[in-house]
């Protein structure tokens, strides 16, 4: 999909100064960009899709919206165990990621 609106915003005379992807986007990105050929990016794209199959299910992602060191004591028991991020993002207003409310 990201690879014909590209080739369709072309077609138009459209062009990005700059790109930017996440997880899969990264992939359309580079080949918007030039990096990849698009024979590439459906290869890392088809590798990528194969190798999460062993895990696919087994995680999960959660929001909170806490003060860090909180955070860092609830996780404490869960050491090693868990993967999370070196730093956190607040938002100044909610977002739909902050702005339901899960019972404590």
């Amino acid at each position: 999909m990201n690879a014909a609106l590209t080739a369709a915003w072309r077609s138009l005379g459209i062009t990005a100064d700059a790109v930017v992807g996440h997880s899969l986007g990264e992939i359309a990105a580079a080949h918007s960009a030039g990096a990849l050929t698009l024979d590439d990016a459906v290869a890392v794209v088809t590798g990528r899709a194969q190798a999460v199959v062993p895990v696919a299910g087994k995680g999960g992602m959660l929001s909170l919206d806490l003060p860090r060191p909180r955070v860092e004591e609830l996780l404490a028991p869960y050491a090693g165990r868990l993967s999370w991020p070196p730093s956190t993002a607040r938002t100044p207003r909610p977002s739909p990621a902050t702005a339901k409310r899960w019972p404590s």
